[in-house]
């Protein structure tokens, strides 16, 4: 049963695909290459990822509101899911690894619909992601990073401030995003392989997450004070909800 409900969930992948790059070159004609950033594109990045969201058997449960005002979205990380997810809820640009360029599919996707790319572990690469991240704000278009710069399975790990920069140059606040898979297996860490992951989800009928987003931070201090205050009130959120569920 869950062979064949793998082989029906990545055969409607398949065909979402495709419509989404026929959305794409639809778009592109008609509002050229930035056409992820207007009021349509967002609307139709938004329309596909709940579609997707759908066909994964992906809930989201959803606490706390969306700032109506321009902010840096910092949110932990433990899955690829979970660009799908936010996505799905407000169509942010992301910040990416610039591995997952390379990616076959996912990679055209992510470049197609706005995603920013960041080479990690380099001071040029850092540099260009600050311009980058910093001129998208100033466009009044929210950006969604995850600090830890990579996925974790258990807790929040340290959150890497070099780019909370851009929050305070660009006059915006931090808006802390908590997320959290029912599913233990639903991280993507370590030396897990994206066809293998996906073939494991794919198999699954439905995938709860919670979202909540907490209070904007005001980036009018130090990055580093202020990366902190973020981390620790995502960690806490995480933690209270884990022993809620243990009570009940």
């Amino acid at each position: 049963m869950r062979f064949l409900n793998t082989v029906w969930t990545l055969s409607r992948i398949s065909l979402h695909i495709v419509r989404c790059f026929g959305m794409m070159l639809g778009q592109f004609i008609r509002h050229g290459r930035h056409w992820s950033l207007n009021d349509a594109g967002k609307q139709a990045i938004q329309q596909w990822m709940s579609r997707l969201c759908v066909i994964l058997g992906v809930e989201v449960e959803v606490e706390g509101e969306v700032s109506e005002k321009t902010v840096l979205m910092v949110c932990n990380h433990i899955s690829w899911l979970d660009i799908i997810v936010l996505s799905s809820h407000y169509p942010y640009s992301f910040l990416s690894k610039a591995e997952i360029k390379h990616w076959p599919i996912v990679g055209l996707l992510a470049a197609s619909s706005g995603t920013l790319f960041i080479k990690r572990h380099s001071l040029s690469g850092l540099k260009h992601a600050v311009a980058d991240v910093g001129r998208r704000l100033k466009q009044g278009r929210s950006v969604c990073l995850f600090p830890e710069g990579t996925t974790t399975a258990q807790g929040v790990q340290p959150f890497k401030s070099g780019l909370f920069v851009t929050a305070a140059q660009a006059g915006v606040a931090v808006q802390p995003v908590a997320i959290e898979y029912l599913q233990e297996d639903a991280a993507y860490v370590d030396d897990d392989h994206f066809l293998s992951h996906l073939l494991k989800q794919a198999g699954k009928h439905t995938i709860h997450v919670r979202l909540r987003f907490l209070p904007p931070i005001q980036a009018d201090g130090d990055r580093r004070n202020i990366a902190q205050q973020a981390q620790a009130v995502i960690a806490e959120t995480l933690a209270t909800n884990k022993d809620v569920a243990a009570v009940a």
